[in-house]
């Protein structure tokens, strides 16, 4: 089974003929029912028969449609993120952080970062700071947000916010997240942008204290 063979069911049973298929998809007769029948031998059922009308779908084959109709669907959802990634129009970002500031900062922060960057990814992941910081030496994940990290000779601490005394730190690895400058976001050492911009303006983090943090 193949990509095309999907793509000539499909178009089987939207024409009810082999005669019209195999000219709407330039192909040869002969051909086109060759293709079919590998495809039904390999399946073990057949898809179609002939009915008044031309070419009728069997139960089988009306649910191989739908399976058909689906997956190359999928497939070309996923080709035109493939098509992003190579272009640099898509990232990946790695971010850990400990449960309970996930739970009150994440929401506000990666809602306000998909509307800017709708074709970057954030994976998250809520550890304790111990975890974190592992995952980070692993180069698991990109950056973290936690309290100030007093190694700063493995890490750097990036100060975000700083208000009424309280301090937001963003930590993340040196290495960055690739995602393209926005104009309003604070840059790390090796020129990668991150979420801080939308971290600077949340009023309600006033009560934590957190930095970015990244191997030095």
């Amino acid at each position: 089974m193949n990509w095309n063979q999907l793509q000539y069911v499909l178009t089987l049973a939207e024409e009810k003929s082999i005669t019209r298929a195999a000219q709407k998809l330039y192909l040869t007769q002969p051909s086109l029912s060759l293709s079919l029948k590998s495809l039904e031998a390999e399946l073990g059922t057949p898809l179609f028969t002939r009915g008044p009308e031309g070419l009728e779908l069997t139960y089988a084959g009306g649910l191989f449609c739908a399976w058909a109709e689906e997956t190359l669907a999928s497939f070309g959802r996923l080709n035109d993120k493939l098509t992003d990634i190579v272009s640099g129009r898509r990232q990946l970002l790695r971010l850990g952080v400990s449960p309970h500031r996930g739970d009150l900062l994440l929401p506000a922060i990666l809602s306000r970062f998909y509307r800017q960057f709708p074709n970057c990814e954030v994976h998250t992941i809520e550890l304790s700071t111990t975890l974190l910081l592992r995952q980070l030496e692993e180069k698991q994940l990109d950056f973290i947000v936690d309290v100030p990290n007093p190694d700063t000779v493995t890490y750097c601490n990036e100060l975000l916010l700083n208000v009424l005394r309280n301090r937001l730190y963003l930590t993340g690895a040196k290495y960055g997240c690739g995602i393209a400058e926005c104009g309003a976001c604070t840059v790390i050492k090796d020129g990668k942008s991150i979420l801080s911009c939308m971290v600077m303006r949340l009023e309600f983090m006033k009560m934590h204290t957190a930095v970015m943090i990244f191997r030095a």
